[in-house]
């Protein structure tokens, strides 16, 4: 786990918030082209603050934060 400032803290952690909320609730990971990339999109910020703010959370990679979406995936 990455460890920040807590001013930084504080931002990582509302951008995985929004991170979660479209990803959730917006079931934004039933796309084919689901990637970060395109999250980065949808939350008009860079995919490297993305990438910290999954990372920050206790997952290595959007990969992995990723892999915890596919049985929901595959239940549809």
């Amino acid at each position: 786990m990455i460890r920040f400032q807590p001013q930084q803290k504080l931002k990582y952690d509302i951008i995985f918030d929004r991170i979660q909320k479209v990803v959730i609730e917006d079931k934004v990971f039933q796309d084919f082209d689901f990637n970060i990339s395109k999250v980065s999109l949808l939350l008009n910020t860079n995919s490297n603050y993305i990438s910290k703010a999954i990372k920050q959370n206790g997952y290595i990679n959007f990969t992995n934060y990723n892999y915890i979406y596919i049985p929901l995936v595959c239940k549809t």
